[in-house]
């Protein structure tokens, strides 16, 4: 009899914490992130992560996925464990010189690790796979005031980076997938990034080229 109660309140307890540990989960759903942390579902319904890396003030949210960088900002964004992705997203410069955008690093490593660099500029772009210039042209630039999509995929080696209606750049790298997206606005610049969507390349991959 005595087993038999000891039996019974061992698997009660182990009961206890499974829904204690499952209500401490849905509670976590229902509370506001940090002040610095911003979330959303892409149209896939992936839950999405955002975070200012410069101060609260320079990072202005404008919607659930979107924001203005204020002179100098940065902000990153992911979807846990997904590092296979297209992301997309509607560029704006409002005033300055331009944006940088930056994968395959991550918000730990990026003082470290430059990974996949693309400068879009008033002057141009360049694309950079760390310290080999992958393409630099004129012919691309950000006009002031005018919204352009740009969308990244992160295919294993395989990386494609699309600015508008120009054909995408496609090349090969070395480097390790991650899943942060990093955003810095160039030389005190003014920057709007909206409309942010990743997809898991499983979904997208019948239009990938």
């Amino acid at each position: 009899m005595i087993r038999y109660l000891c039996a019974m309140i061992r698997t009660f307890s182990i009961i206890m914490m499974i829904l204690l540990s499952g209500c401490s989960s849905l509670i976590d759903l229902f509370l506001p992130p940090n002040p610095d942390e911003f979330q959303w579902r892409s149209s896939f319904w992936l839950r999405c992560n955002g975070v200012k890396l410069s101060s609260l003030q320079s990072v202005n949210l404008t919607s659930e996925n979107g924001y203005i960088l204020e002179h100098t900002s940065s902000a990153g964004f992911m979807a846990q464990r997904i590092t296979d992705y297209r992301v997309m997203m509607n560029v704006k410069l409002l005033s300055g010189t331009g944006i940088r955008i930056r994968t395959r690093t991550t918000i730990e490593e990026a003082a470290q690790k430059q990974g996949i660099l693309l400068d879009y500029t008033d002057k141009g772009i360049e694309i950079k796979d760390g310290e080999r210039l992958i393409a630099k042209t004129d012919t691309i630039m950000a006009i002031p005031g005018m919204e352009e999509l740009i969308t990244i995929d992160s295919d294993g080696k395989i990386m494609r980076i699309g600015i508008g209606c120009a054909k995408p750049f496609i090349f090969v790298t070395s480097q390790s997938g991650t899943e942060h997206i990093l955003t810095e606005s160039i030389n005190d610049s003014r920057v709007s990034v909206s409309g942010i969507e990743i997809i898991p390349l499983r979904l997208a991959r019948p239009s990938i080229y």
